[in-house]
């Protein structure tokens, strides 16, 4: 094999190629820093623009073999920098390098960015050490030069064989995708086309798209540049016309922004430094603000981002996507994608034709002066290269991460074999976090099952739910948390299961629509475990717990068959369920079987739909601006016109327009509160608001600037308490709309920001060991319009008589 490559043409630029790539990947290095920094002083702009950072590096990783051998050399550098290039050849080093890099000349801290460099520079000279030929006198006795291949030329072969294996890789991933493409069935006229033709007109996109429908692919994908395919599983003609426009709406952001092209760059760079781990992060981390961007773009062309969150976790994500694809839906970084899209701070412009130049003409001329750099040249005289890299302290192994066990136990606590366990953890801020899905995960013969890795936040606090059945047979719900200032409750993770059954019923739908195209939903769930009416452990499928809301929907939701069945498996035999309907054009509807007292399904589900009605408008700031991201709610009045078993809430957020849209709304009475996220103004929500069916309610709100109120709640010994809940509402009734709430810190104190009118204070949660005042309204004030702020609304609450 040697002397094949030998005879190659290629073979006699081994040495060449190897020092360029070398002296290339040194300054990678750099490079990579530049970006890293950059983005992260672009943190608050849009994933639009930090992909373009990203973008711009790896295009100027590949630009680096070019233009270093083809510049002027500048000798500036010190001699260390050029280690990898005096090994292969090249002018080179004299002397020892150091494995410290506080050692090295110019060394900065190891936290620096100069830090990073020197680590890439290090690899470098551990693999120019790795190619230097052996010098003649250290070859063997008796053992010619020409019998064994130079170590440099091995290792070109080893750069040849990785660059060709990953090439060859990204080959058969489009030879695998285009026996997908010719295997599928071609989009037909119809809701899709129509979808495809308004995206296209959306998106100024005139380039050739083909569109295919493939039952082999759960997850759309887009591939190639000038003849752009565009994949859709076979399911995607059932899906709801929300879902189907926010899925386009992502694949035709990918060929508005040429991303197929930008992919192919990637795959270029990262073959051709396959060896480099800093190249293939910084194409790790393109791709994912690459995806970022295009949700960006969904939601700033109108999509609600809840709607948007649920409809990227309803798409199956692959265990593996083509090299050659771009997938909507990637294992890695789904998390952080739905993250950024409830994200309420995150900014969705994309970026601009001047700024995308600028990046590149700041990329070109950094790039270009990098390029230019070489090391001093070394005197003649000087002693032969030392490449004895002196090994600095190791680093430790991360301790394992703590595992959670689930205990699932009968009413009568024997052990449960074969459950399926589902775990959701809190993960994230207090603030702004969500329930993440671990699982599903079985017992053994002692109940017990170790399931991922914990996950802890806020001091060591946790909050984790658990669901578990065996399908037909039993089924199970608790929860293991530790709150700040809390006790811990049911550590073990233990899960009383009881006996489960199924349900089933119909949905009547106006004349016209499809019950097909909606959805029926578990809202909340609640399995009885004794006669007493609070004697359950539920499961909430609540948009309040962020995560939950969108669980297991292969359990908890249903389609209707053609003529409306709906079936639920799984419902305990005793207890509670809350249903609730969403579908395009259609109001929710509600069901429940909270008046059997015996709460037992004696009766069939009936859900009746009728069209939907509308809440719009647009809301203006105290100045008269537009108010933009402004969180705008429509929830069920408890005091509406028909029976509620849920007082659901519909939400919109303001455009740069300051309108707002909420559809779905069903016949009744609502309350509307607008929530600013920057608590700079304030608004008191407005009551008893109804809506009719295939009406569009439009109106006008005005914010106010409001009253900061603040205070601290103290307990009988004058010692702050942390962690208890305070909330202002419009009135004393129960069920009254809130005004502001806010928890109280390490030292005791709250604040929040009020309109004009009644305020009424009361405590919503307290830590442990504490006693809620009675009566529960504990303080009453009438704010005036443009009042100054209240400060020293303090609160003593006793403790808990034991």
């Amino acid at each position: 094999m040697f002397a094949i490559t030998r005879s190659l043409p290629l073979a006699a630029l081994d040495g060449t190629i190897l020092t360029v790539l070398g002296d290339a990947a040194i300054k990678i290095g750099a490079l990579f820093v530049l970006a890293a920094l950059t983005t992260v002083l672009l943190c608050r702009s849009s994933a639009s623009v930090r992909h373009s950072v990203w973008l711009v590096a790896v295009v100027s990783f590949l630009l680096l073999p070019v233009l270093s051998p083809a510049l002027p050399q500048w000798q500036v550098l010190p001699s260390w920098f050029d280690a990898g290039h005096a090994a292969l050849g090249g002018p080179g080093l004299r002397g020892t390098l150091l494995a410290d890099p506080a050692r090295a000349p110019g060394a900065g801290p190891l936290n620096s960015p100069g830090a990073v460099a020197t680590e890439a520079a290090l690899t470098s000279a551990r693999l120019a050490r790795s190619v230097a030929a052996p010098s003649t006198e250290a070859r063997a006795p008796g053992i010619s030069s020409s019998a064994l291949p130079s170590l440099s030329r091995i290792a070109f072969l080893a750069w040849l064989i990785g660059f060709g294996l990953i090439l060859l890789r990204v080959v058969a991933s489009r030879l695998i995708l285009s026996g997908v493409s010719c295997a599928a069935d071609a989009v037909e006229p119809g809701p899709i086309g129509d979808v495809i033709s308004e995206m296209r007109r959306q998106l100024g996109i005139s380039r050739r798209v083909d569109a295919c429908l493939s039952p082999r692919r759960g997850t759309p994908m887009t591939w190639g540049f000038w003849h752009t395919h565009l994949l859709l599983p076979a399911d995607a003609t059932s899906w709801p016309p929300r879902r189907l426009r926010a899925v386009l709406l992502h694949e035709f952001a990918h060929v508005q922004r040429f991303d197929t092209l930008c992919h192919v760059i990637m795959q270029l760079a990262c073959a051709f430094y396959w060896f480099h781990p800093l190249v293939w992060l910084a194409a790790r981390k393109a791709r994912e603000e690459c995806e970022r961007a295009c949700d960006d773009l969904v939601l700033h062309s109108g999509v609600r981002a809840s709607d948007y969150a649920e409809d990227l976790l309803g798409i199956l994500v692959p265990r593996s996507v083509p090299a050659a694809a771009l997938a909507i839906a990637g294992r890695s970084e789904l998390e952080g994608r739905v993250r950024a899209i409830l994200s309420e701070k995150a900014v969705r412009q994309p970026v601009s034709r001047r700024g995308l130049s600028v990046a590149a003409m700041a990329g070109l001329l950094f790039t270009t002066a990098l390029a230019s750099l070489h090391a001093s040249s070394p005197q003649v005289s000087e002693p032969p290269v030392s490449l004895d890299v002196v090994s600095g302290p190791t680093t430790p192994q991360p301790q394992p991460a703590e595992r959670v066990t689930v205990v699932c136990v009968d009413p009568d606590g024997k052990p449960v074999a074969g459950a399926e366990i589902h775990m959701f953890q809190y993960a994230g801020t207090v603030a702004d976090g969500r329930f993440v899905h671990t699982g599903p995960f079985t017992s053994d013969e002692q109940g017990k099952a170790v399931c991922s890795d914990a996950i802890r936040y806020n001091r060591g606090c946790h909050d984790r739910w658990f669901y578990a059945r065996i399908p037909g047979r039993i089924v199970g719900v608790a929860r293991s948390m530790k709150w700040t200032n809390r006790a811990a409750f049911n550590t073990e993770g233990r899960v009383v299961m009881q006996a489960s059954r199924s349900v089933e019923g119909k949905a009547s739908v106006p004349e016209g629509f499809d019950p097909t195209k909606m959805v029926v939903r578990v809202r909340t769930l609640q399995i009885s475990t004794g006669p007493g009416d609070m004697d359950f452990e539920p499961f909430p499928r609540e948009d309040h717990f962020p995560g939950l809301d969108t669980s297991l929907p292969e359990i908890f939701e249903c389609r209707p068959d053609a003529k409306g069945h709906i079936r639920f498996g799984d419902v305990p035999v005793r207890g509670r369920l809350y249903l609730v309907t969403a579908g395009a054009g259609l109001a929710e509807a509600q069901w429940s079987n909270y008046q059997n007292r015996d709460m037992k399904f004696d009766q069939a589900i009936q859900l009746t739909i009728a069209e939907e009605g509308i809440l719009s408008g647009r809301i203006v700031a105290p100045d008269g601006k537009p108010a933009i991201g402004l969180r705008v709610t429509a929830r069920l009045s408890p005091v509406g016109q028909r029976p509620i078993a849920y007082l659901s809430s519909f939400r919109a957020v303001t455009d740069e327009d300051g309108t707002f849209v909420i559809h779905g709304l069903p016949e009744t009475e609502f309350e509307l509160s607008v929530h600013d996220p920057k608590k700079l103004w304030a608004f008191r929500p407005r009551e008893n608001l109804l809506v009719h069916p295939r009406e569009n309610r439009r109106l006008t709100l005005t914010m106010e600037t409001g009253t900061r109120v603040s205070g601290r709640v103290l307990n009988t010994d004058g010692k702050p308490v942390e962690a208890a809940g305070i909330a202002a509402v419009a009135d004393d009734k129960r069920a009254s709309p809130v005004l502001g709430h806010d928890s109280t810190d390490a030292d005791g104190r709250y604040e929040f920001r009020l309109p004009a009118g009644d305020a009424f204070f009361y405590f919503n949660g307290l830590p442990d060991g504490y006693a809620y005042p009675d009566p529960q309204i504990i303080k009453h004030l009438k704010i005036q319009t443009g009042q100054g702020a209240i400060r020293g609304v303090d609160f003593t609450i006793p403790r808990r008589s034991r």
